[in-house]
């Protein structure tokens, strides 16, 4: 009777153990590993731009308008293309693409644009006009591995 009094106790203590050691493995470890953060591509880039222009455009007629402050004028301005292959990953953790629009009297306007994300999501930074029909304003030089916008030397 001893003996198995013993070893009901042992049991019963190897229970206890175990479901104490399993509650504290629950505290300490979440039941799903969190997973690192998805990177981002190209795809998701031209996604929240479209979007972010679509949205803005529903104010202007469908048109986007951004201000040039060079000209002292808005720009109401016709998606013509977003250029994935200048999708691009900053160093200080933007995104910067380049996108091409059509004004009115057809004069194409280059306008560059900074993205962040914001949450899960990307949020447009800064919208700024690069080109007029071709000729830049500014360009970028990469300086201690960060991309930054220099005056155009032509």
């Amino acid at each position: 009777m001893k003996k198995s009094f013993s070893l009901a106790l042992a049991l019963s203590l190897s229970a206890a153990l175990a479901a104490v050691s399993a509650l504290a493995q629950q505290k300490e470890h979440p039941k799903e590993h969190p997973q690192s953060a998805k990177k981002l591509s190209t795809d998701d880039l031209d996604a929240a731009i479209r979007a972010h222009i679509e949205e803005k455009s529903k104010a202007s007629d469908g048109r986007f308008e951004v201000r040039d402050d060079v000209l002292n004028k808005t720009w109401s301005l016709e998606l013509v293309r977003v250029h994935k292959d200048k999708l691009q990953a900053l160093a200080d953790g933007r995104y910067f693409a380049c996108v091409d629009f059509k004004a009115p009297d057809a004069t194409m306007v280059d306008v560059d644009f900074f993205l962040k994300k914001d949450g899960d999501k990307l949020a447009v930074t800064d919208t700024t006009v690069h080109k007029i029909d071709g000729k830049a304003r500014y360009n970028y030089e990469e300086k201690n591995g960060v991309w930054v916008r220099v005056a155009d030397k032509s």
